[in-house]
């Protein structure tokens, strides 16, 4: 009898637990706080020189514009790999982010795409993208001229999962 008593105790102590520490869902910030911090964080980033790797960046020579069509090309991106709990640049159905972009009704000449998954919040993933050498070049590169940037979480551990899409618009310049 003692034994089946302590058992029980026992059974009980690692199955409460479970329940009481329960992870909570990380959130996004709203969406105006991504837009308003984002662009405060490009404006400082971007006005300095930087090296992204053995990479050396000269300051852009104009902050960037958000632009709400590339938003919602990231939007997109953001809530699928957030559904789907995988992080890619390409849909499930196949499409990159320029196909995103198109279909979000932007006519682009360049463009390029950050994700990222598990920050919290605006500052935590634009350091990471500057820790790393592809993304933080993404962000300096002086050809382009507008962005949009998403966060998701949705079910599951609700990790938020982020796109940033950085281009210029097709001009009749001929860059």
């Amino acid at each position: 009898m003692t034994r089946l008593v302590l058992s029980l105790i026992l059974t009980a102590g690692l199955v409460l637990p479970v329940f009481a520490r329960e992870a909570p869902t990380a959130r996004c910030p709203s969406a105006d706080t991504i837009r308003r911090e984002i662009l405060e964080e490009l404006k400082a980033v971007r006005a300095k020189p930087r090296y992204c790797g053995r990479k050396r960046f000269r300051p852009a020579k104009q902050p960037l514009r958000w632009n709400q069509k590339l938003f919602e090309a990231a939007k997109k991106q953001a809530e699928e790999m957030s559904r789907n709990d995988r992080l890619s640049h390409r849909g499930r159905d196949g499409r990159k982010a320029g196909d995103r972009i198109t279909r979000a009704g932007y006519d682009w000449e360049v463009y390029g795409e950050n994700i990222a998954q598990g920050q919290r919040t605006v500052g935590e993933v634009m350091r990471s993208w500057l820790d790393s050498t592809g993304h933080c070049s993404a962000i300096m590169e002086a050809d382009f001229d507008e962005v949009g940037v998403a966060c998701a979480s949705s079910g599951g551990g609700g990790s938020p999962y982020w796109a940033m899409v950085l281009a210029a618009p097709l001009s009749n310049s001929g860059r």
